[in-house]
């Protein structure tokens, strides 16, 4: 699952991040990691929570910042939180890129059963549509896990849909589990 906190600077966002971090260790029974470029949060995050400066790793640009996250995953497999300060100043400003940042972490929750949570210091009316339309589809608890270009219409009047549903998932709330669409 994948969770996007937007707001301007100044609006409580990583007052909710810490909270959630705290509510996270508290309930996983794996490991929560806390991601932030510096290391502003040291002494706000439970310590049983693992914080990582992205500073200490070099991360510049949202393919590098992917493949970080990726390997993260791969190389702990009881990895179920992942919290994420300052997204923007970590992959850079550019939109589209954040967009197609955010399709690719999307199929990799699925496919590691890991929630991110992602810090956005910007107005939601900066953002992209499709990741509007990629709300929509979550709201309606079902993960398309097929996210790519080729996949994201834009009709005659700008609005963005999104097709292909083949390799998609409906969660299941009555059961608490997931099934597979074809």
């Amino acid at each position: 699952m994948v969770t996007l906190i937007i707001g301007k600077k100044g609006t409580g966002k990583t007052k909710k991040l810490i909270n959630l971090a705290t509510e996270a260790v508290e309930s996983s029974k794996g490991n929560v990691v806390v991601i932030e470029k510096g290391s502003k949060l040291t002494y706000d995050v439970s310590h049983k929570a693992r914080l990582i400066d992205t500073e200490q790793y070099a991360i510049t640009g949202y393919d590098a910042f992917f493949g970080f996250l990726s390997g993260l995953c791969a190389g702990n497999y009881d990895v179920t939180d992942v919290l994420v300060d300052s997204t923007l100043k970590i992959g850079g400003q550019d939109f589209t890129a954040f967009a197609a940042f955010i399709e690719k972490i999307n199929v990799l929750a699925t496919k590691t059963d890991t929630k991110f949570t992602f810090l956005v210091s910007a107005d939601a009316s900066e953002l992209p549509q499709s990741l509007d339309a990629l709300k929509a589809v979550h709201d309606a608890d079902i993960w398309h896990l097929d996210l790519k270009p080729a996949n994201i219409l834009i009709d005659k009047s700008g609005i963005v849909k999104l097709i292909d549903f083949g390799a998609s998932k409906q969660l299941n709330a009555q059961k608490g589990g997931a099934t597979t669409s074809t």
